[in-house]
């Protein structure tokens, strides 16, 4: 192994391998002489398989898996889908460095392995003997593409205990969000699913959920008549699963739906204290995911809306109209992703909350006919 002579901090650069010599070529980079000073403190550090399959953008993830592999060290195997390169296959093998409490380094083993669309169908066989046999493994599904349909994904999905995947990049398109929302309920019942979309939704979910307790607002919830959901450019999925949170939380089910050619996504719910109608409204410009939310309730008599807007980063407003309400502001980090996936990398247990608000997202699009 190498270090750079101001951090001494161990390194290996992607060496180009052969496929069939991996294995071999991993256990290699531990036993290459270490610098001087390192020798005593290189730490081999491994606490899953990260499978990440991902298009192009290849090399700008893989800017990302230092951050990733900092909180939570992994075996990463990187499967990137290109054509235009000379070979089939082309495989790299890498170890990335960091250092540690107490002065150790701790490295975590790195494989680029890169197909053409002729030899995508070789890449399970190919992870398959690389995954460390008594550890967890995820597979972050970073190709962006439908979860329905893709053989790649159902013969990927079987060496994982975990699904990672981001339901932003579906895109817009009900046709096609609809069956990725319906794989990834099936998946449910035999893996730990997370979307990272669902991660971002968090700071509308504390800021609808303070507005709304009843010790803020008392008896709004049992009132509400009219959700309405704004979003831009890759925000339907992530507005699917906010009107489901709010639908299986408050025991709300769909009767019907419907999507005529000039209208949004709309529904009818039957709640236990009447109907509740639901509209989810794209917007062509502007700043992509959900823009705004309003909820419209009725009680004693007056009529309130609650509008709820992301007015900058790190920054979600609520104000309302019909009823004295000090506006209230929430403030968060916004994490970028590879902080997401990490933090879920460390989180294998089962999220009920979001399980039932899959559900529910499911349902809604399945009642929205297209």
């Amino acid at each position: 192994m190498s270090a750079g002579a101001e951090s001494q901090i161990a390194s290996v650069p992607p060496k180009p391998v052969n496929v069939a010599a991996i294995e071999r070529e991993l256990g290699r980079l531990w036993d290459e002489p270490t610098p001087p000073d390192a020798a005593a403190h290189v730490t081999r550090a491994c606490m899953s398989n990260l499978v990440v399959l991902c298009g192009a953008e290849a090399d700008a993830l893989a800017l990302e898996l230092p951050a990733i592999v900092r909180q939570h060290p992994a075996r990463i195997l990187l499967l990137a889908t290109v054509d235009n390169q000379r070979d089939d296959l082309e495989a790299f093998v890498s170890a990335q460095c960091y250092l540690g409490s107490g002065g150790r380094q701790v490295c975590s083993e790195h494989v680029m392995v890169q197909a053409r669309a002729a030899a995508m169908t070789r890449l399970p066989s190919i992870v398959r003997p690389l995954l460390i046999g008594d550890l967890p493994t995820t597979l972050w599904w970073a190709a962006g593409g439908s979860l329905a349909g893709d053989d790649l994904f159902e013969e990927l999905i079987p060496l994982a205990n975990q699904l990672v995947y981001d339901s932003a990049a579906w895109g817009d398109a009900l046709p096609r969000v609809a069956p990725s929302l319906e794989r990834a309920f099936a998946l449910l019942h035999h893996f730990v699913v997370a979307d990272l979309a669902w991660h971002r939704l968090q700071p509308w979910l504390h800021l609808i959920s303070e507005t709304l307790d009843p010790g803020a607002l008392p008896g709004a919830l049992e009132s509400i008549s009219e959700i309405s959901i704004e979003h831009g450019a890759r925000g339907l999925p992530p507005a699917l699963l906010l009107a489901g949170w709010l639908a299986s939380r408050l025991g709300w089910h769909p009767t019907s739906g419907d999507t005529p050619p000039t209208s949004p996504l709309t529904w009818t719910l039957q709640s236990a204290h009447g109907g509740v109608n639901a509209a989810v409204h794209h917007l062509p410009n502007g700043e992509e995911g959900i823009r705004t939310v309003t909820i419209r309730y009725a009680r004693g008599g007056r009529v309130a809306r609650l509008r709820f807007a992301h007015r900058a980063a790190g920054f979600w407003q609520a104000t309302a109209d019909g009823i004295e309400m000090p506006e209230r502001r929430y403030t968060a980090p916004v994490p970028d992703r590879a902080a997401l996936v990490a933090q879920q990398l460390s989180e294998l247990g089962r999220n009920t909350l979001f399980q039932e608000t899959l559900t529910m997202a499911r349902q809604l699009a399945g009642t929205a006919p297209t």
